[in-house]
């Protein structure tokens, strides 16, 4: 405990601040403190893909330093600002060498993890676009007291949701109309979580 003490450090990330990126030198891992951070893939020819949404209570960095990876395997940009502790990589790894418990927890983070994508799977296999899409928003708005959608574009909602960019405008001025969802500037609310979450359930 008192070496992790010694080699972990709060940082704080404003939006749109990148905390790490692909192929990049990464000795680091990050247990996210609050805030949302996208991860994702950017291909050779550009081309970024999102490939899921960290919160609080999730690591980044754990498999890439557990396989003995050098470079970040994507890149992790701040979605709104966002407090993570921060930990140096060789110190954990000699940490889980010396005391087994700490290294159970650590399996037990990459367990939840994977369980997560695999559930984030499921949902792609067995929910409706629409179902996946409200449930992104209210995952967002939750992360905001006052209920505003993180600054994700349609795009990129499109993407975590494995649906189209069009499809995402479509449904999302239909919640408008129908006022589970308002407009606060460029930005979105939730104004009723529940009546949205019912209402794509409704029209399965």
């Amino acid at each position: 405990m008192e070496r992790l003490t010694k080699a972990h450090e709060s940082r704080s990330f404003p939006r749109g601040k990148l905390i790490y990126q692909q192929d990049r030198a990464n000795p680091k891992i990050f247990c996210v403190t609050s805030g949302l951070i996208k991860v994702y893939h950017t291909s050779p020819r550009g081309t970024r893909h999102i490939l899921y949404l960290a919160g609080a209570g999730d690591f980044l960095g754990v498999p890439q330093l557990l396989g003995g990876r050098f470079h970040a395997d994507y890149s992790a940009e701040a979605v709104t600002p966002t407090l993570a502790c921060q930990i140096d990589g060789e110190t954990v790894m000699k940490t889980m060498e010396s005391d087994p418990q700490v290294a159970l927890n650590v399996l037990r983070s990459l367990a939840e993890g994977l369980d997560r994508a695999e559930a984030r799977f499921l949902s792609q296999v067995n929910l409706s676009g629409p179902i996946r899409l409200a449930q992104l928003l209210v995952q967002c708005a939750e992360l905001d007291p006052a209920g505003e959608i993180a600054p994700l574009s349609k795009e990129e909602m499109g993407q975590l949701t494995c649906t189209t960019e069009v499809l995402v405008a479509r449904w999302i001025r239909l919640w408008l109309r129908k006022g589970f969802l308002k407009t606060r500037g460029t930005g979105l609310l939730v104004a009723d979580s529940r009546a949205l979450l019912a209402f794509v359930a409704s029209q399965r």
